[in-house]
Parts: C-alpha cells; structure tokens; sequence
C-alpha cells in the first residue's frame, strides 16, 4: 500500500513547491468560519471574501483589496450620510449628536469625509476602466456577501489584482 501524498500543489515534474502557500486544512477553514459566525473570531473569516482567501481562490494581496475596498465603500456611506441597511433594533442605543461643524473635530470629521470621497472615486474609477461587469462582480461578492458563480471568480480576481495595483502605485 502507497503513503498518502500531501495536498501540496506541484510542478509539472511531480516535485512538491517550495514557496507555494500552504492552505489550511478543510477541517480548519470550518472551525474559523464557524467561530466568525459565533463572534469568537473576525467577522471578516465568516463572510464570502474571507471564505475564498481561506480556500485559496484569491491570494493575499486580493484579500487585503477586497477589505480595503470594503473599507473604502463604509467610509462613503458614511460621508454621504447613506441609508443603512435594515437590521435589528439595537438595545443600548448610541446617543449623542453629530459634530458641530465649525468646532476641531467637525472639520476634522468633515475632512476626513472629504478623503473618504476622494478615495472611493478613485478605486471606484479604477474598476470602471476594467471591463464590462467587473464593478458589478465585486460589489456583488465583497459587499453584498453572494457567492461567485463559476465564470465570476475570474472577474473578481480581476478588479481586485486591479485594485493591488493601484494601491501599489499609491504607496510608492
């Protein structure tokens, strides 16, 4: 009877990579979602963009653009005073008023509104020059929750690696 061969990807030789990254093991990709899902750990792992960088589908870099772009999106909401999506009604209520807007931190807030909306125009420009359903693809998966279909993983990795390069030019 033969060994059983590890799940570790290979060259067209056979040999095993050397600087592949090692995915969890299935097992541990339900145990972290699970524990997402309970609040023990990161909401992030329990949702579909932290599922498809468990399973290997999308690499780090894609990872970091999909909760940057995640980021990005909250932050315009915010700024645009957007409607928030319907939820449950909350038992302590956060009280309190906006900041006045003549005061430090009203201009304060409202600059940091202003960047919020100057960097969401830009990704949002960025992934507007991809093509055609791109844009829909990761609003669809990354903020939305939807699992990709078999043809919108491409686009997804698309946007994102379009998205790395852009915040790539932006830290140079």
């Amino acid at each position: 009877m033969s060994r059983r061969k590890t799940l570790a990807q290979r060259e067209a030789s056979g040999k095993v990579k050397r600087n592949a990254p090692q995915l969890p093991s299935p097992i541990e990709v339900v145990r972290l979602r699970d524990a997402a899902l309970r609040g023990m750990r990161d909401s992030i792992w329990g949702s579909t963009l932290g599922l498809l960088f468990l399973t290997g589908k999308i690499d780090g870099a894609m990872f970091a653009a999909g909760k940057h772009w995640l980021r990005l999106v909250a932050d315009y909401d915010e700024a645009c005073m957007a409607p928030r999506e319907p939820g449950t009604v909350a038992l302590d209520p956060e009280g309190g008023t906006p900041a006045d807007p003549d005061s430090p931190r009203g201009r304060r807030q409202a600059r940091r509104h202003v960047f919020a909306v100057e960097d969401y125009e830009q990704a949002l420009a960025v992934l507007k020059r991809c093509p055609a359903g791109i844009l829909a693809v990761v609003e669809a998966i990354c903020e939305q929750g939807r699992l990709p279909e078999p043809g919108e993983l491409l686009a997804l990795r698309m946007g994102l690696s379009a998205l790395v390069e852009t915040q790539m030019g932006q830290r140079v």
